[in-house]
């Protein structure tokens, strides 16, 4: 029974293909517009929840302990981002989040996610949008972007492709 909520919890988080995080999603009638397709800005959502998922992986590269003395100081915070809608995704439609960090200076992190659909077959289908998000490491109490922490840009570094 653990075992089985334990392989469902993995699924939730998706996985690692190679330095790719792949996560899957449903499309439901909460996330249309009045046209029946994807509103634009729930592709946000999407690409937020596969970059969350991305980072819930990644913590597991790093002690625990570290992870919390961190993000006790700050955390990851999008300060810019880009969208290239390419064809719409309709309800009940299957899609695949990927996310890859595209670079990575120490200061900014920048990513670029497909949201793809996913055949009736399981293969991968069309890019529908292509989202291109930038993120610093914001201190907590002063609110300003810092140099990423060591064991961040230790561990982000491995996965820029």
């Amino acid at each position: 029974m653990i075992k089985n909520y334990i392989n469902q919890y993995e699924k939730l988080n998706g996985f690692m293909d190679g330095k790719t995080h792949c996560i899957s999603a449903r499309v439901y009638y909460q996330d249309l517009d009045c046209a029946g397709i994807v509103f634009h800005a729930n592709y946000l959502k999407f690409a937020e929840r596969g970059r969350n998922e991305f980072w819930n992986i990644i913590d597991a590269d790093v002690p625990a302990d570290e992870v919390k003395e961190v993000r006790s100081v700050g955390d990851w915070a999008l300060i810019d981002v880009n969208m290239k809608f390419k064809k719409p995704a309709r309800l009940n439609e299957s899609i695949m989040i990927l996310t890859n960090v595209k670079s990575f200076n120490g200061l900014k992190v920048e990513f670029h996610q497909e949201i793809r659909h996913i055949n009736e077959d399981g293969s991968l289908g069309d890019i529908l949008v292509e989202v291109n998000p930038t993120l610093v490491f914001m201190m907590k109490d002063s609110g300003r972007a810092a140099r990423a922490p060591k064991v961040w840009r230790d561990v982000l570094s491995k996965y820029i492709v």
